[in-house]
């Protein structure tokens, strides 16, 4: 325990390298109530690490609904993270729906998005 049982944070910096999908997923499942007491976030997510099959596509959508949706966090800041992996892969699906959009380059989707998230006030 870090002591801040019954305290605000405001904020709360991820950056675990392709386990923020399986980490928010179990999250929102087993304690949706633990972001309840955090102001921002800043978070790096990772669409080419753990995200080629239909579990996959789940846990994405599960992240993105349980962020936005459920807890309300809203997008104030992004930035790509400019560096490419050329053996990356992204789910067809995602690729579908735009998410690298003009971000990939030469072939090869960006590494990572670093988000700044916060809360309406």
């Amino acid at each position: 325990r870090l002591g801040h049982e019954g305290r605000r944070l405001r904020l709360l910096k991820v950056d675990c390298e392709g386990c923020e999908w399986d980490a928010f997923y179990q999250l929102a499942h087993l304690s949706p109530h633990l972001l309840d007491a955090v102001d921002e976030m800043f978070i790096e997510l990772h669409p080419t690490l753990k995200m080629e099959t239909e579990a996959d596509a789940v846990r994405w959508a599960t992240f993105y609904d349980f962020i936005f949706r459920k807890s309300g966090f809203r997008m104030w800041w992004h930035h790509v993270n400019g560096l490419t992996r050329s053996r990356s892969m992204v789910h067809p699906h995602l690729k579908a729906l735009g998410l690298l959009g003009k971000a990939q380059r030469h072939g090869a989707p960006p590494t990572a998005f670093e988000l700044g998230l916060r809360r309406p006030a």
